[in-house]
């Protein structure tokens, strides 16, 4: 996809983007992404992990990008600076760590 940015190329899933070793046959295989945006390049390295065999692929990211062009996102970034850190409670959810366990997220 020649001339596509990065940015262009995250709102899909590109199938030939990641290659996976062979070695993931049969496995259960935990993906680690630093910051998630819309999926598509945690999309594409699953893909590749299954395409090579892994049995079972699992996706966690550390961090989540807020696009203030999405509806949803403003009124929390718009908030953020006037919030305390509160290491204790999720800051999009208010909720503690428990209760987020709780609910499944």
């Amino acid at each position: 996809m020649r001339g596509e940015s990065a940015a262009e190329r995250r709102q899909r899933i590109v199938p030939d983007l990641f290659t996976a070793d062979p070695s993931v046959n049969g496995k259960r295989v935990l993906l680690l992404d630093d910051t998630f945006t819309s999926g598509g390049t945690m999309a594409s390295a699953a893909r590749a992990l299954r395409e090579a065999g892994a049995a079972c692929v699992i996706g966690i990211s550390f961090g989540r990008q807020l696009n203030a062009n999405r509806e949803e996102a403003r009124d929390l970034i718009a908030e953020l600076p006037q919030r305390s850190l509160d290491l204790e409670t999720c800051p999009v959810h208010g909720l503690s760590d428990f209760d987020l366990f709780l609910m499944g997220g």
